[in-house]
């Protein structure tokens, strides 16, 4: 109840679009849910084929038939008439050759289907939002870092300036650090750039307008929930799948209506007609009316060879999605098994890089000192830098890979 209420809270202020929308990673599947149009799609697909339940017993509600005519119309040379026509007939489906029940669970998979490509597509979306949730954590992490390596180069600039007024050393040094300054800028200002246009396919992913401002609420920290990565199982994602399996079910439906398409139709019906002296070949109003009762049996006997055609299509088609579920449920194993290794890759990687970032911070301070005594020089201190921001970048990429491939695992056990 109270995640309901917040979640009210939250759309009822999304009206005022100067707010800044704080979103977490565990707020994505609720708004892709809601708000992703591609997924609202889906809802309207799955509801146009629940709007289709209920066919066998609609296909046995009686036919009205009604028509009238007030005719003038001149038989021979002399004889003219005006003259009325008209009647109605109601017919009820007793036999139709058992198509309309093929036709109704034809309907019933169509609707299956449809909410199965509904998670399909959801699933899809959400993956696709937190990888771009992700990248944006991670650009912003490298900005971060980008000014925490030029606040560093600053310092070293500044120190520069002072050595080349004391005769310590020559501007080359200047120039040196000048240089990795305008590198640095750089570098942010691309980053700036990439962090506009993922912002944008975020608020496309989550329903957001356009112009919305958002934060984001994680940071990329070191993740040491493996237990969940470790406990995958098949089942979590045979709904990929699923979409496959029941098109195949229903191509076989659809090929034993078609085999019976030349089977006859039988219906009951009670007609009352009034016809005219020209259409009945009567004399007199009374003469011309009409009550019948009886079967009509119907059929098409040509439909035996168009319809068998079309089955045996059809028969092939179901196998053909059958393979191809088969296919992709193999596909998908085997990606959340690779997904898992790299997972367990990653984390022993991320306590590598750990280590690495302490020792490349002390290179650096060991490269300052010394450069402060004069015995290194301005290449030594840009190569500490360079080492310093390279294994850092490096760490917060495989944060970053590690965060979208759990998640892109972890995703197909939420989708229910």
């Amino acid at each position: 109840m109270k995640i309901f209420f917040g979640i009210i809270i939250f759309f009822s202020s999304y009206a005022y679009s100067e707010q800044e929308y704080s979103l977490k990673i565990n707020d994505l599947k609720s708004l892709v849910e809601t708000r992703n149009e591609r997924v609202i799609s889906k809802n309207h697909q799955t509801k146009a084929w629940s709007n289709r339940h209920g066919f066998l017993k609609r296909s046995f509600l009686p036919s009205l038939k009604l028509y009238g005519a007030h005719e003038r119309f001149q038989l021979g040379d002399n004889y003219t008439r005006t003259q009325p026509t008209y009647g109605g007939e109601i017919s009820v489906n007793l036999f139709n050759g058992t198509r309309d029940s093929l036709n109704n669970k034809i309907l019933n998979k169509k609707k299956v289907r449809s909410e199965s490509e509904k998670k399909v597509t959801l699933y899809h979306e959400i993956i696709k939002a937190k990888e771009t949730y992700w990248n944006l954590v991670y650009i912003d992490k490298t900005l971060i870092l980008l000014d925490e390596i030029k606040k560093i180069n600053l310092s070293n600039l500044t120190s520069a300036q002072r050595r080349v007024k004391t005769g310590v050393t020559t501007r080359a040094d200047l120039y040196e650090f000048q240089i990795k300054d305008t590198e640095l800028k750089r570098t942010a200002e691309h980053l700036n750039m990439q962090k506009e246009i993922l912002k944008r396919e975020l608020l496309n992913f989550i329903g957001f307008e356009e112009d919305s401002k958002i934060s984001l609420a994680d940071k990329m920290d070191h993740f040491e929930g493996m237990e969940k990565v470790n406990n995958h199982s098949e089942a979590q994602h045979q709904f990929l799948a699923k979409p496959y399996l029941v098109q195949a079910e229903e191509n076989e439906l659809s090929a034993k209506m078609q085999s019976r398409s030349w089977w006859p139709r039988i219906d009951g019906f009670v007609a009352l007609n009034q016809y005219n002296v020209r259409n009945g070949n009567v004399f007199g109003p009374q003469e011309g009316k009409e009550t019948v009762v009886g079967l009509r049996a119907s059929m098409n006997l040509f439909d035996f060879t168009t319809g068998n055609k079309e089955a045996a299509a059809l028969y092939a088609e179901s196998e053909s999605s059958k393979s191809e579920a088969k296919y992709l449920e193999r596909e998908i194993e085997n990606e959340a098994h690779s997904e898992i290794t790299y997972l367990n890759f990653l984390h022993q990687q991320i306590h590598d890089a750990e280590e690495n970032i302490k020792r490349a911070q002390d290179y650096l301070k060991l490269t300052l000192n010394e450069y402060s005594k004069g015995v290194k020089n301005s290449p030594d201190v840009l190569g500490s830098i360079d080492k310093l921001l390279e294994v850092k970048s490096k760490y917060n990429e495989m944060l970053k890979d590690f965060y979208i491939t759990r998640d892109h695992l972890l995703s197909k056990s939420e989708i229910q």
